[in-house]
């Protein structure tokens, strides 16, 4: 079974690969097609590695926002998350003793505690 997992990262790895690094190349493609459609010349292909490095720059930076921008959405919850159990923790301290069951929930322990 390590095998097969090992596998699946490598497929998973080859297909992240090609989805950053061919998809610019995939826009140039389309962007030579489309002039030679609308103008009947060809785009000079000798920039085409200028134009790649560009494409592909724009490319990884808008993913890379992406990713940074569901990385601190998810942080920003995970904080309200852990902030909730904290007080949690603090409101059921002052009814239950330490070995005790809280079967409240945590807007019930606020009421209890004058706190909603």
């Amino acid at each position: 079974m390590a095998g097969v997992a090992m596998m699946a990262g490598f497929g998973i790895a080859c297909a992240l690969l090609i989805w950053f690094f061919a998809t610019p190349a995939l826009l140039i493609g389309g962007l030579h097609l489309v002039t030679r459609l609308a103008s009947g010349e060809w785009y000079q292909a000798h920039d085409f590695w200028t134009l790649y490095s560009r494409i592909l720059t724009v490319w990884l930076a808008i993913h890379m926002t992406i990713w940074l921008v569901i990385w601190w959405l998810d942080r920003r919850k995970e904080k309200k998350r852990e902030a909730k159990h904290a007080d949690f923790m603090r409101l059921r301290k002052l009814f239950y003793r330490d070995n005790e069951v809280c079967l409240d929930s945590y807007e019930t322990l606020k009421r209890r505690a004058g706190e909603l």
